[in-house]
């Protein structure tokens, strides 16, 4: 570089320029680092379900794991169909076959030492934010569901005959915030858990079955209701109703406990 006084200013400005622009780094990288926690509302309901698509146990309070809640050894979730995993015999298998009345069922279970699905190879087509070592055994997309108890209550007042939380199985249920205030949860706490948004929950046929009955509504309700008012990009179609949620730290959870929630990053 030149002495001469060209070349002393634009050293200077070149400097000048590298310190703002590693200052304005260094301030928005700890902006968003000490994002604050704020208290959201509290768990009112938690439920842990062993076989997909089936009935769930409401408990009060359960172990968090990577794949999802455990109670007294119970886990989510067991599945009627192959994967990898462990066949539980002849006797699971006929008590299916002549529940569901059909044959050739077999009953599996995906055994804690049993190699598990990792959440960022699911396929979807839009983005989502599963990490790898998010790990899954038979659930669709991750070991979490989040929904808040006003978001129901919000969309029942919207339905002729309402339904239960049962209708959407969600595995935490929040209250105490604005009906689909969940949506902007980017982390959430509750005790020493930890948890990650990975993506809104997209919903499906199966909300219109009557959970006590098992028999599917006419009107296709609820379904077509949240298709009026919870249809968002870039989901088409399918509207959202809960968060997918991916542990990090681990922690016994319970009802009664504070939830916590950083915001999304606007």
């Amino acid at each position: 570089m030149s002495d001469s006084p060209d070349g002393v200013t634009l050293a200077a400005t070149l400097a000048g320029a590298a310190v703002i622009k590693y200052t304005c780094l260094a301030w928005m990288e700890n902006k968003y680092r000490t994002r604050p926690y704020e208290k959201v509302g509290a768990v009112t309901e938690l439920y842990v379900f062993p076989t997909k698509s089936l009935g769930g146990l409401r408990v009060n309070s359960a172990e968090c794991t990577t794949t999802g809640l455990t109670y007294q050894g119970v886990t989510d979730r067991i599945k009627e169909e192959w994967s990898t995993s462990l066949d539980l015999g002849d006797e699971a298998a006929s008590w299916m076959d002549k529940f569901l009345d059909k044959n050739g069922l077999r009953v599996h279970f995906s055994s804690p030492e049993m190699g598990k699905r990792d959440a960022s190879n699911v396929t979807k087509l839009w983005q989502h934010y599963a990490k790898k070592g998010d790990k899954l055994a038979f659930s669709d997309y991750c070991g979490y569901m989040l929904m808040s108890a006003t978001s129901l209550a919000e969309l029942n007042k919207r339905l002729a005959e309402p339904v239960t939380m049962l209708n959407f199985r969600a595995n935490i249920v929040v209250d105490g915030c604005p009906a689909f205030d969940e949506d902007s949860w980017d982390e959430i706490k509750i005790g020493k858990a930890t948890f990650r948004n990975i993506d809104a929950c997209t919903r499906c046929i199966l909300v219109t079955v009557d959970p006590f009955k098992g028999v599917k509504s006419k009107d296709e309700e609820p379904l077509t209701t949240l298709k009026k008012f919870r249809l968002k990009p870039p989901y088409g179609p399918k509207p959202c109703l809960g968060i997918h949620l991916a542990n990090d730290d681990k922690d016994v959870i319970n009802v009664g406990d504070v939830v916590y929630a950083r915001r999304k990053r606007n």
